[in-house]
This record gives C-alpha cells, sequence and structure tokens, in this order.
C-alpha cells in the first residue's frame, strides 16, 4: 500500500481553482455527472450537439439545453441493465458561460426515475457558416445528393482493464438488426452477450467480438481487444488501497498520464465513498469499502479502466 497523504485545506482550495481551465477548457468535460440520486444506479448515456463546429461534449453558452440529444436508453442498477429514456429536467435552460450544473432525468421503463447533477462549463460557439457559403456554380437543381454511407464501429479500439473491473461497450451508428457478443476467453474477460457489459476476470488479453446482423442482410463483425492486468507502460493511479476516516479526504492521482485524453471518476459505492467525477478528489461518507474507478479514454479511442479500493473507517 502507498504512502497516504491526506489533501490539506490549501492544496483542495487551489485544485477547485484550476478545475475550470485543467477539465473543461482542455479536456471538454462538459456533461459529466457530478451526483446521481439513487446510488444503486450506473448512468450510460451519449450526447449529441447538432450545432455545426462543435464538439458533441462542448457546452455552447446562450444555446437551450433541447438542443443537446441523448444517445443511449439504458441504465444499471446494482449490475443490471435497466432500459428507460433520458431527457432534461428544464430543456429550455440557456447555457450561460463559466461552469454550471443542469439536472438530468433517467426514466426506466418500469416507471423509476433518477436524477443527475450534471456539470456544463459553457464554452464560445462560432458558427463556421457565419458568412454564408459561397457562390454555387452550378445549378443546385441539378445536383444530385449522393447520401451519406455510415457503419457501425465500436467506441473502444481496445480496452486495458484493472483486475475485477468493469466497462460497457458501446456502439457508434448503430443499425436495426441483431446483436451478438462473444469473449475469445471468459476466463480473462467474460462480456454479456446482449449488451456488451465486459468484466474483467484475470490477467490476460482476450478480444470482445460483436457480430451485427442487419436487418438488410449485411453482417459487421466488430473486435476489440481487452487487456487485463497492469502495463507499466499505460497510465496508472497514484495509490492502489487507501485508508480514510470518514470525513476525510484524498487526491487521487494518475501518473504516466497520456495527452489529450479524457478522465472520468465513479464511485461503487457513494454511501461510503464519493468522488469528484472531473478531479478524483474523494470523500469519505461512511464506514465500509468502496471501489473508484478512473475511466481513460484515449485520442486513438483505446479505453483504460484503473481501480482504487477505499476502506473507510469510524
Amino acid at each position: 500500500m502507498k504512502n497516504i497523504k491526506l489533501i490539506s485545506i490549501i492544496s483542495l482550495l487551489i485544485s477547485i481553482i484550476i478545475i475550470p481551465i485543467h477539465v473543461f477548457a482542455q479536456e471538454h468535460k462538459s456533461f459529466t455527472i457530478e451526483s446521481i440520486s439513487n446510488s444503486d444506479y450506473e448512468l450510460s448515456f451519449g450526447i449529441l450537439n447538432n450545432l455545426p463546429g462543435a464538439d458533441d461534449y462542448d457546452a455552447c453558452t446562450g444555446k437551450e439545453l433541447n438542443r443537446y440529444i441523448f444517445r443511449g436508453g439504458k441504465a444499471y442498477k446494482d449490475g443490471v441493465i435497466v432500459y428507460g429514456q433520458y431527457e432534461w429536467e428544464n430543456p429550455d435552460y440557456v447555457i450561460k458561460d463559466g461552469e454550471q450544473t443542469v439536472t438530468m432525468l433517467f426514466k426506466s421503463d418500469s416507471g423509476e426515475i433518477v436524477k443527475a447533477e450534471l456539470v456544463l462549463y459553457g464554452v464560445k460557439w462560432e458558427n463556421p457558416y457565419a458568412d454564408g457559403p459561397s457562390e454555387p456554380t452550378t445549378d443546385p437543381a441539378t445536383v444530385e445528393e449522393q447520401p451519406t454511407i455510415t457503419k457501425p464501429s465500436l467506441t473502444a479500439s481496445s480496452i486495458a482493464l484493472d483486475k475485477s473491473s468493469t466497462y460497457d461497450i458501446n456502439i457508434n451508428d448503430k443499425v436495426s438488426g441483431t446483436y451478438a457478443w462473444t469473449s475469445s476467453n471468459p476466463k480473462v474477460a467474460k462480456v454479456n452477450s446482449k449488451n456488451g457489459f465486459v468484466t474483467a476476470v484475470s490477467d490476460g488479453t482476450a478480444k470482445i467480438t460483436c457480430k451485427i446482423t442487419a436487418s438488410d442482410g449485411q453482417v459487421y463483425t466488430l473486435v476489440s481487444t481487452v487487456t487485463v492486468g497492469v502495463d507499466d507502460n499505460l497510465p496508472i493511479l497514484t495509490d492502489d488501497v487507501i485508508d480514510l476516516n470518514a470525513g476525510n479526504q484524498y487526491d487521487l492521482g494518475v501518473e504516466n498520464q497520456i495527452a489529450g485524453s479524457k478522465y472520468r471518476y465513479r464511485s461503487s459505492n457513494r454511501s461510503i465513498a464519493t468522488v469528484n467525477v472531473a478531479n478524483g478528489i474523494i470523500t469519505a461518507k461512511g464506514v465500509g469499502k468502496a471501489n473508484v474507478y478512473c475511466t481513460i479514454t484515449t485520442p486513438d479511442k483505446q479505453v483504460i479502466v484503473l481501480k482504487c479500493e477505499v476502506n473507510v473507517n469510524k
């Protein structure tokens, strides 16, 4: 176990000051979950921004939330998938400059409603077509519009997991049809055959395959390589295990960071330990054990999931 250093009030204040610059301005960490009303739930969703020239996760100042469309309609309750839909509590809210918090709702098909507070950081949006299009050289009526052809792809090209950690592989540009997930080595990494939820079992390498049979008969085979175990060449957490007293805080960091990557933290049990989704500051809440996970997404779509065990004493 590594030496434990509790953060001082001064260092906490400093980290709060630099968060908006480091996290949001450089890594576009808008639409990240700050808190969830029901700690039994883990929410899984994507955001689609319909503003031209803007990244999907850019919170553009002066624009209403209803411009941001949710992708995906599922969550996990105690590790079991729950289907439903996401929506904004106040879709007419106008995004302001700087940091702010908005409320998102997950409404399960069974009628349960979960509220989540999302952190946004408003950034200025500049319309790339503000000056208008150039004069056409041909009559637009004579030009036949070519359809855009997209193929399904996995959100992660490769995945590195700590033992006993998990990751939910999603699919870009889904098509209508059937989806079947398999693992080449379930003793290393197993996968839910219906939804692509991967669980690390033991050290080693496995290939996770999603076979899609589209309704038009087209077959797509998508593969992601999963590596379980510590790799010294990849990012690692500053601590694998920490012991805290209830009420204490600890700043969990990442070493060997990869430039341009996005970092997101979550806790397996928020009644025992909470963690700031953006900066990894852990707060001990109640006696017990919880795991804090850091999910790293690199520019080349590699996903790395790191785990730290948190033991909270009285």
